[in-house]
C-alpha cells in the first residue's frame, strides 16, 4: 500500500464528516494571499543551488470571532465558545439536514473525534450494533449558524448527530459574530519557490515549490518542477507564478532567470490518495 499527497491550487475542500451524516461540512481552506511582488515583471537574476529566489505570505480565508460566551448541549455533548473564540467559516454545507438551515452563515468550532479506544476493542465483535446505538459519529462538530445575516448567530447544530431528533438547529441567544478575510498565520508561514540545481541522473534542473504554515513545512510528492538543460530556455508556471530558466552555467551551478508575474491569489490543499500494489509470487510445487 502507497500513500501519495499532492498540492493543489483552489481544489474543493475535503469533507470534515461522512456524506451520510445529517450535516457535513467543507470548510474554508488556507490562501495564498495577496500582496505587491518584490520582483518587477521583466527583471532578470541569478539563482545558486538552495536559493529561495520568491516567497508570499500565506493565511486563512476566512475567519469568524465570537462576540460572546455560548454554552450549548446537543446530542448529549456539550461544549463551551468563549467570546474571542476563532471559528472557521464553512464554504458550504451539505447532508441530509441541511436544508433546515436554509441560506444561514455557518460558523464552526474544531472538529473533535469521539472514540474510547476501551470501549470500541469491546465491542468490536459487535460493531455494527454499537454504532447504530450511538447518537453521534466519531467525528463531531459544534457549529453556530446567522439566520438573517445580520451579524449575529442565533441557532446551533452539531455536525456529526445522528438521531433525527438531534438534527433540528436550537434557538441560541443571538450572539455577535464578525468575520475577517485574508488573515496571515502566525509565525513564518509562506508559499515559496527554491531553486534546487543539478538533480536526478540526467542534465536535469529543478525548481522546488514549497508551503510552510506557522513554521511547519507540508510535505507533497508534486513540489519539484524538472528542466531538462537540454531544453532551455524553458517557462515555467507555479500556482500563477510564470517565469523563464533562460541558461544553466555547470561550472558556476547558477540558473538565469527571466521573471514575468508572480503566484495569484486563491486556496490551496493537500490531498492524500492511497494505492495498492500486487506483486505476483511463485510458489513452486
Amino acid at each position: 500500500m502507497k500513500r501519495s499527497s499532492a498540492l493543489a491550487g483552489l481544489v474543493p475542500a475535503a469533507f470534515l464528516l461522512s456524506a451520510a451524516s445529517g450535516y457535513y461540512i467543507t470548510p474554508s481552506k488556507n490562501r495564498i494571499l495577496p500582496g505587491d511582488d518584490s520582483i518587477a515583471p521583466g527583471s532578470e537574476f541569478t539563482v545558486g543551488k538552495g536559493d529561495i529566489f520568491y516567497r508570499r505570505p500565506v493565511g486563512r480565508s476566512f475567519v469568524a470571532e465570537l462576540g460572546g460566551d455560548l454554552q450549548l448541549t446537543i446530542a448529549g455533548k456539550t461544549a463551551t465558545l468563549a467570546k474571542g473564540m476563532q471559528l472557521n467559516v464553512a464554504r458550504t454545507v451539505g447532508g441530509t439536514a441541511a436544508e433546515r438551515l436554509g441560506e444561514a452563515g455557518v460558523f464552526c468550532a474544531p472538529m473533535e473525534r469521539n472514540w474510547n479506544a476501551a470501549k470500541g476493542i469491546a465491542n468490536l465483535l459487535t460493531l455494527s450494533l454499537f454504532a447504530s446505538a450511538q447518537r453521534t459519529e466519531v467525528n463531531t462538530q459544534f457549529c453556530l449558524a446567522d439566520s438573517d445575516a445580520d451579524g449575529l448567530v442565533d441557532k446551533a447544530f452539531l455536525a456529526g448527530a445522528k438521531k433525527q431528533e438531534d438534527l433540528q438547529p436550537i434557538d441560541i441567544t443571538p450572539t455577535p459574530i464578525s468575520v475577517e478575510r485574508d488573515l496571515p498565520l502566525p509565525g513564518l508561514s509562506e508559499i515559496r519557490l527554491r531553486f534546487s540545481g543539478k538533480v536526478g541522473w540526467f542534465n536535469n534542473i529543478g525548481i522546488d515549490l514549497e508551503v510552510v504554515e506557522s513554521g511547519e513545512p507540508l510535505f507533497f510528492n508534486n513540489g519539484r518542477t524538472v528542466i531538462s538543460m537540454k531544453k532551455l530556455p524553458e517557462e515555467v508556471n507555479l500556482f500563477g507564478a510564470s517565469f523563464t530558466v533562460l541558461s544553466y552555467d555547470p561550472e558556476t551551478k547558477q540558473a538565469r532567470i527571466r521573471w514575468n508575474r508572480g503566484f495569484a491569489p486563491g486556496e490551496y490543499g493537500v490531498t492524500t490518495t492511497t494505492t495498492t500494489t500486487y506483486i505476483p509470487v511463485y510458489v513452486p510445487r
